[in-house]
């Protein structure tokens, strides 16, 4: 016959198991949207309007809604940091920072 330890450690994990089970059975995916923005221009000047598509891919049997409903049309506008945008491309903020200079450099286009 097991020690008493082993007998606690049994009666334990038959309490604890069910729980565990549950918790996993019931865990969701953090993240069921996958998002896309796509454009038609490779390079744009700082502060130009630019048309641009942002598209959701939704799991099935995810919805996406609202919580307001304001007066539009209202543009979309996306803001990033020098050091988020040097995460994104694996590189320094200063090299972020020079190649916008430059970009601010190029003529608009037609």
């Amino acid at each position: 016959m097991g020690s008493d330890g082993d007998l606690k450690r049994s009666t334990l994990m038959k309490f604890l198991l069910p729980f565990f089970f549950a918790h996993v059975a019931f865990a969701q995916r953090p993240d069921p949207v996958r998002w896309t923005l796509s454009s038609e221009h490779s390079v744009v000047t700082p502060g130009a309007k630019v048309m641009a598509r942002l598209t959701a891919q939704i799991e099935p049997g995810w919805h996406m809604y609202s919580l307001t409903t304001p007066k539009g049309p209202i543009p979309t506008t996306i803001h990033y940091s020098l050091d988020e945008l040097a995460r994104r491309f694996d590189r320094s903020p200063s090299w972020v920072s020079r190649r916008l200079a430059l970009v601010e450099l190029l003529p608009e286009g037609p």
